[in-house]
């Protein structure tokens, strides 16, 4: 709880331990020279008479986790929502257990809760996430001296391994490429529910006919409604000419508007061409963009600015969409990260490829770059992995020695 040592430019011992009323770590002198050896056990003493204050119980205060948590979460964790919900599935545990007070607590607890976790249909990670913040609040309660001696102290919890994480196969690029292009050669982007409607004809008729169970050339009477619905919605081409209607694989582009499908294609163009995470794929393109050295400058993790040279294809892309008109890399309505996860995610689903998440983009990309005989440390420079063991191996190169990655990355 408190510790001992030596300050840059003092004389003197210092002791640091944490303040039970404010929860923040004080530090003050021991007044205790460094220069004798033997010192250093005074300074010791004082640490465990300090100790000893600490952690006296006081009798003005019960300890009971009802009476300081709520505000121990608030104080410090105002953003934690997550920690919020974790207090409330141990507090509905602690219900069951008749756990009250923190020294009620035994060591043995973790494996029961886990039980009481996992029957409700939880994970391992997320009960052990959940009992990380009860280790918090636990080191608290030993702050503040609500504990005689904290059972959590020497306990470690064994967390499951990730997945592997997957690629995306040749085939299914080809799919995902052939199935937004299909969609954009479309010369309509009306949804299911506008054609029933102008039609007149009933909805679950329609998904039949998108989905191949049923044919216009068998009910002509559904033809004919659907003729006069695109009359009204003015939509020139026949029925039997289009293919969103003759062909069940069109039937995805039901579910997305032209939006949606810009939104697609763009994004994928820059995560398979470039690499980057679903976060960074939104960027100006006049702030972010270096035309002169064709680099970009994205923020990552961490909040920081990386500056990874631009792949060809996408350098074309950037310079049709200025032409266009645009001011950012995404349509708009898709400035925000999670936006564009979930259009990704239901457009898997929608192909049947549900394993498949847009982070598979970035993965498949790393995979690729390895595969073509990309050095390991051009790919790190590249796609911006933080491990401080990288970043030395990322100042070996510099702008002029990437150029030659493009190349082997030819699709």
């Amino acid at each position: 709880m408190a510790s001992i040592y030596k300050r840059t430019n003092s004389p003197y011992w210092w002791v640091k331990y944490r303040d039970p009323a404010t929860g923040k770590h004080v530090a003050i002198s021991s007044k205790i020279k460094l220069t004798d050896p033997k010192n250093k056990i005074q300074t010791k003493l004082a640490r465990y008479e300090l100790e000893e204050r600490l952690t006296s119980r006081s009798k003005s205060k019960t300890g009971a986790f009802k009476d300081w948590v709520p505000m121990f979460i608030d104080t410090h964790y105002k953003c934690g929502k997550r920690n919020k919900i974790s207090y409330g599935h141990l507090t509905r545990f602690f219900k069951t257990e008749n756990i009250v007070y923190p020294d009620q607590i035994d060591v043995h607890l973790y494996s029961r809760y886990l039980l009481f976790r996992i029957a409700e249909g939880v994970v391992k990670n997320t009960v052990n996430r959940e009992f990380a913040f009860l280790k918090v609040l636990m080191r608290h309660a030993d702050d503040a001296g609500y504990l005689a001696k904290n059972p959590f102290l020497n306990l470690r919890v064994k967390w499951d391994t990730s997945k592997e994480k997957n690629t995306i196969s040749d085939s299914e690029i080809k799919l995902i490429r052939g199935t937004i292009i299909k969609i954009q050669n479309r010369n309509h982007f009306f949804n299911k529910k506008q054609i029933a409607s102008a039609s007149g004809i009933y909805p679950e008729q329609l998904s039949r006919l998108l989905r191949g169970k049923i044919t216009l050339q068998d009910h002509p009477d559904i033809a004919k409604k659907l003729q006069a619905g695109y009359k009204k919605l003015g939509i020139s081409i026949s029925v039997f000419d289009d293919p969103f209607l003759t062909d069940p694989s069109y039937w995805v582009g039901g579910r997305f508007d032209k939006n949606k499908i810009d939104f697609l294609s763009d994004s994928l163009t820059i995560m398979w061409s470039q690499g980057l995470r679903v976060g960074e794929i939104y960027f100006d393109l006049y702030r972010d963009v270096n035309l002169k050295n064709k680099t970009l400058r994205i923020l990552a993790k961490g909040d920081r600015y990386y500056h990874p040279p631009i792949h060809p294809v996408l350098f074309k892309k950037i310079e049709q969409w200025k032409k266009a008109g645009r001011t950012h890399s995404l349509p708009s309505g898709f400035e925000k990260s999670h936006t564009r996860s979930w259009v990704w995610a239901k457009f898997f689903k929608s192909l049947d490829l549900r394993h498949l998440s847009a982070h598979c983009f970035r993965v498949t990309f790393i995979s690729r770059a390895i595969n073509a005989g990309v050095p390991m440390g051009k790919v790190m420079r590249l796609t911006n992995h933080s491990r401080e063991s990288i970043s030395l191996i990322y100042q070996k190169f510099d702008r002029s020695q990437m150029d030659d990655i493009w190349d082997k990355l030819e699709n």
